[in-house]
């Protein structure tokens, strides 16, 4: 499943400083019905921009980059959250894009 740019705030003493968009997949662990996970999407996504905006996902010295093994560790949470942990395989960051220029 896929969750295109989920808006990450990046917070500097206080104040708002960048947005990361970020797009991630989850794949959908072997054995599990994925219709009947897609049905679950919109939980997911609710999920998903929560975590992004209660955790701080931003690389610590640099305001337009992702601390990916923090940000893969939150939402492997959120999805567990909203799908189950039954659900839920690997996790995996397709882009990163600053708010300010640059991406991957």
């Amino acid at each position: 499943m896929d969750a295109p740019y989920l808006a990450v705030p990046v917070v500097r003493d206080g104040q708002l400083a960048n947005y990361l968009f970020v797009s991630i997949r989850i794949e959908v662990a072997p054995g599990v019905d994925l219709w009947q996970t897609r049905e679950k999407a919109h939980f997911l996504r609710d999920a998903l921009v929560r975590a992004s905006h209660a955790n701080d996902l931003a690389d610590p010295s640099d305001n337009n980059a992702l601390n990916e093994a923090r940000a893969i560790e939150v939402y492997r949470a959120a999805a567990i959250q909203a799908l189950g942990a039954q659900a839920v395989g690997a996790i995996s960051i397709v882009a990163t894009y600053s708010s300010q220029g640059g991406g991957v």
